[in-house]
């Protein structure tokens, strides 16, 4: 098992301010080890890789490689893959949705709980004529395949979806998904900003096509990239043009550099990319194994407290077995926004409130703006314990009489 209080000890936040972080699923906290080697690239180097001769230049450009083959591998990805660096999961996104080339195909499925990140991208390529079939949740709020392989048509070019729901850590069955797609001869992207940590895919035996990631949602910087088969690399274009990624250019053509290269113009975030590397190290380190096996426990605990609270709603599939880290619910009486308030003024608990940038499921559910907890293997028992305490006395507390007592407090 983890030994918690020793990795707790290298989160600088976590020693710095008295705080109950359950907000891991926007952003999780960031290890010493990775701010040092983002220190690092500033102190040491702070040089452009892949372009200068010198010493310094050299030197960084080998660590940049180093780092990309090491990302690569903690996601399970053999060479016949490559990884874009991109800003985040949705910069990634993007640019599969505004250059796959569909062909005669000009459908895609999504599903009916993508964040916006891979919604949004592809209503704006309906101007290329493009049709989007969303599979709906059942009415367990589960996903729904058998509507999803009755869709599974000619005339479909593409399947991007969330791997696990950011609204209540549902883990969708993208094994079965993947399976009945690559029949059809049907590409598959997944988005996975939420598993990178939790749930880590392995590209490699799942024979994804693509992959968006975000760093900071897996203890590194704010960086993201898109492994990709090289085989299909041709299949897309750069979002951005530029330095860095032309092989030769005149004033009337260019030519782009062949794999990742051609899609990173510009100076990149190398910082970002040495402190991603480290990320991965630290988490390898503590074992994929070891984090999924503590946050199921925590997970199962908190799951279970909320189910037998009273005056709470219970947001989304509660089944831990087919879920991981994230709860969702509402308090009756308050607003999700008020919940959070109190939370955070009261008992210095992080949480977050509202349609976590998911809308659709929100609206198409006709469910109200709600208050998500998330975990991460940094969390303890007894922060989940407290965390149920406060729910438990913010259910029991009379709106218009103790909430208003409370309300000077509250900014």
């Amino acid at each position: 098992m983890l030994n918690v209080k020793s990795i707790r000890a290298d989160f600088p936040v976590l020693q710095k301010r008295e705080i109950v972080y359950f907000d891991s699923a926007c952003t999780t906290l960031k290890p010493k080890q990775v701010l040092e080697a983002v220190s690092w690239y500033y102190e040491n180097s702070g040089v452009c890789a892949e372009r200068s001769t010198h010493a310094l230049g050299a030197e960084l450009t080998e660590k940049i490689q180093r780092a990309r083959e090491n990302i690569l591998r903690y996601f399970g990805a053999d060479n016949s893959y490559c990884l874009i660096f991109t800003k985040n999961a949705t910069e990634a996104i993007n640019i599969v949705a505004n250059s796959f080339k569909f062909g005669k195909k000009k459908k895609i499925i999504i599903s009916d709980r993508e964040h916006n990140s891979n919604l949004v991208p592809w209503l704006v390529q309906k101007r290329r004529g493009l049709a989007i079939t969303v599979v709906p949740s059942r009415k367990d709020l589960e996903y729904d395949i058998g509507f999803f392989e009755r869709q599974l048509s000619k005339s479909v070019g593409l399947i991007s979806l969330v791997h696990i729901s950011n609204i209540d850590g549902y883990v969708l069955p993208i094994r079965e998904i993947i399976s009945d797609a690559h029949r059809k001869g049907i590409p598959v992207m997944i988005d996975a900003a939420q598993s990178s940590l939790h749930k880590k895919p392995n590209v490699s035996k799942l024979d994804l096509d693509f992959l968006a990631f975000s760093g900071h949602k897996m203890c590194g910087p704010s960086i993201g990239g898109l492994i990709c088969k090289k085989e299909l690399l041709s299949k897309i274009s750069p979002l951005v043009y530029g330095g860095g990624a032309v092989e030769k250019s005149t004033e009337k053509k260019y030519v782009l550099k062949s794999s990742n290269s051609g899609f990173e113009a510009g100076l990149q975030d190398y910082a970002g990319i040495i402190g991603l590397d480290t990320a991965c190290h630290y988490l390898n380190r503590i074992g994929y194994k070891n984090i999924e096996k503590y946050e199921r426990r925590l997970d199962k605990l908190l799951t279970s407290g909320l189910l037998e609270t009273d005056g709470l709603q219970y947001v989304g599939v509660s089944d831990i077995r087919k879920k991981v880290a994230i709860v969702n619910f509402r308090i009756k009486g308050f607003s999700s926004a008020e919940v959070a308030i109190i939370l955070d003024e009261l008992y210095r608990i992080a949480v977050r409130s509202g349609m976590h940038c998911a809308h659709n499921w929100y609206l198409r559910n006709r469910l109200q703006p709600s208050v998500r907890a998330s975990l991460c293997f940094y969390n303890t028992k007894e922060e989940v314990e407290l965390f149920l305490e406060a729910v438990s006395k913010t259910a029991s507390m009379i709106k218009e009489k103790k909430f208003s007592q409370t309300k000077s407090s509250i900014r």
